[in-house]
């Protein structure tokens, strides 16, 4: 199966090299074009797309403007001429930052860090799928964070982001409880709020309206109570 590749770009001459490039990359497949992000964020609504190589500096809504706008975004590569907006990039999680010209050497290595984190992604479903003791990758402060399943208490949605308090750490990175949600064993996890998905093993107290984990006290919501009671207290 070939990654669905689009490229956002103001200059033809900047998306020329890059769509040069993803040609010769077989598991690339280039789905579309765009000298603008608003017509972009059109065809992000209908059509799948995997891969974004997105510029920063463009007319009327700049990449960045662009990332903020959208709920769960593909993964991003970001092909820009200003450094100065590397650091922003990064807080949005972007897979790689490419500073013009680029070179082929230098778009490989960040495909091959894209794909890096789709081995780790699909690695940590399989686990999950074997019902194996298994840990969760988490990417944060740029790097990718080991943790083990069982050292997690809870996991908090903030906005675009998702926060995981563990026994050691806290981590903060971009997704959604609902996307999330479905990738976490259930046997380990239940959702108890629209902001709360919590471990069950880790529950020190309870009550129809709440729990107490980690020393602290979450909510039960109404949608969640009947669900969540049951898993706590089958009896």
């Amino acid at each position: 199966m070939k990654v669905r590749v689009i490229i956002i770009d103001d200059e033809p001459i900047a998306r020329d090299v890059v769509k040069s490039y993803i040609k010769q990359i077989n598991s690339l497949e280039l789905v579309g074009e765009f000298e603008n992000a608003i017509d972009s964020h059109v065809f992000i609504k209908s059509n799948p797309v995997d891969l974004i190589f997105l510029d920063i500096k463009m007319p009327e809504l700049s990449g960045i403007e662009f990332l903020r706008t959208i709920n769960n975004p593909p993964s991003v590569i970001i092909t820009t001429a200003y450094r100065e907006y590397a650091l922003e990039g990064y807080e949005l999680q972007i897979v790689d930052y490419l500073l013009k010209p680029i070179s082929f050497k230098r778009f490989m290595k960040a495909v091959d860090h894209f794909f890096d984190i789709i081995q780790i992604q699909t690695s940590n479903a399989q686990q999950i799928e074997d019902d194996q003791p298994s840990y969760l990758y988490i990417r944060d402060n740029r790097k990718i964070n080991k943790c083990l399943v069982n050292d997690v208490f809870y996991i908090e949605s903030r906005g675009e982001y998702i926060r995981y308090y563990t026994r050691d750490n806290k981590y903060m990175t971009k997704g959604s409880l609902r996307k999330l949600e479905n990738e976490l064993p259930d046997k380990i996890f239940i959702r108890i709020h629209n902001s709360y998905i919590i471990a069950t093993a880790h529950v020190t107290a309870f009550s129809n309206g709440f729990v107490e984990i980690a020393g602290e006290t979450l909510p039960i919501s109404r949608k969640y109570r009947d669900e969540v009671m049951s898993r706590l207290h089958p009896d």
